[in-house]
């Protein structure tokens, strides 16, 4: 019988960079093949095309969502090739009534994000069978080398790192990566909530607390994952006298954790010092990169780091007199704190309005 055995083809359909690299690792590593959909409607022309063993399906995603998908999936006229392919609703709302809805739209059965893989596994198994998949075993050196490839802190501010990593599997290079994406990708998701909430976006604001709560959870991130799920309630029931506290506490936590993970996970530029050069900074340039930044902080725009690390990297190989504005220009744009990486741009300015900078 073992040359029957096959290996189970998963569908993944998650809008969340950080929620895709998890389930994809893990799932690959338990032995399934995973292929993913960032939402619902890629999700169903997808299985038009081409069969699978089992659906993972998001509930909230841009564009379409997993109770649509699923019901375009069930539906008569549907052109998918397997209507009744198993369909297991990812939803990090685990409120009453949330495994009656997903049943309702046709979902075979449903887990609670953030995801604990024994429970995962526990589930899968009832709708596809184990002795199907081919497992990849993972040898002991294997395993010695994800514990040791990575440098690991014994500490994270704001972050549980026991949950984390039980949540991820235990692969130490994968929640190391996790760690460094979340700051990238939600590092300043209080500002684009406040924003949100300003233009009366409730839909953006809702979906941005909802990802910030489940991303939170996956990294063991416990006090941002309850306060983020906090402010998503309140903007869902439109709490509005409520927020303002709730979004600071929220904020507190947010803020926390990324400047730790800042001074202990993420990489910081080095500037090598036999690399200076005599010659005077191209005035022109610098100018032209500050109006550069200054655009995109004023549109809060998260990849300003890199342009403050370009400016940064051209003081410090000139050796200027103001490379120390430099160094806060980066640090700050490294912090998302806008109103502060203005001010400086506002000195930079005026300093290079002298010729002997």
């Amino acid at each position: 019988m073992e040359e029957n055995k096959k290996i189970l083809s998963i569908l993944l359909v998650e809008d969340n960079k950080i929620n895709q690299m998890v389930a994809t690792s893990i799932l690959k590593k338990r032995g399934y093949t995973c292929e993913t959909a960032e939402n619902g409607k890629e999700a169903v022309d997808i299985l038009v095309q081409k069969e699978f063993d089992l659906v993972l399906m998001d509930c909230q995603m841009p564009v379409m969502d997993g109770y649509e998908a699923t019901k375009k999936i069930r539906s008569p006229e549907s052109r998918v090739l397997n209507k009744d392919i198993p369909i297991i609703a990812m939803t990090a709302n685990a409120m009453a009534g949330a495994r009656e809805k997903c049943l309702e739209a046709g979902m075979s059965d449903y887990v609670v994000k953030p995801m604990e893989p024994k429970i995962l596994f526990e589930t899968l198994v009832k709708w596809i069978q184990e002795g199907e998949r081919d497992p990849v075993p993972v040898t002991i050196s294997e395993k010695n080398n994800l514990q040791e490839k990575t440098a690991f802190p014994h500490d994270l501010d704001g972050i549980d790192i026991e949950t984390g990593l039980r949540r991820t599997g235990g692969n130490r290079v994968l929640y190391s990566d996790l760690l460094q994406a979340f700051v990238t990708d939600h590092g300043n998701d209080n500002q684009v909530i406040s924003r949100a909430l300003l233009e009366n976006n409730i839909e953006t604001a809702l979906r941005t607390a909802h990802t910030l709560k489940g991303v939170a959870g996956g990294i063991g991130a416990l006090a941002l994952y309850e306060s983020a799920q906090k402010v998503e309630i309140a903007v869902r029931e439109d709490q509005l006298k409520l927020l303002e506290p709730l979004m600071e506490k929220m904020t507190r936590d947010l803020q926390e954790v990324v400047e730790d993970l800042k001074k202990k996970i993420i990489q910081q530029p080095s500037f090598n010092m036999k690399n200076k050069s005599d010659q005077p900074i191209n005035i022109e340039k610098i100018i032209s990169l500050l109006d550069e930044l200054q655009e995109m902080a004023e549109e809060m725009n998260p990849d300003a780091d890199e342009k403050a690390k370009e400016i940064n990297q051209l003081l410090q190989l000139h050796d200027s007199i103001h490379k120390e504005l430099g160094e806060r220009l980066f640090n700050q744009s490294a912090d998302m704190d806008f109103e502060e990486v203005l001010e400086t741009l506002t000195e930079l300015r005026k300093a290079f309005g002298n010729t002997d900078s």
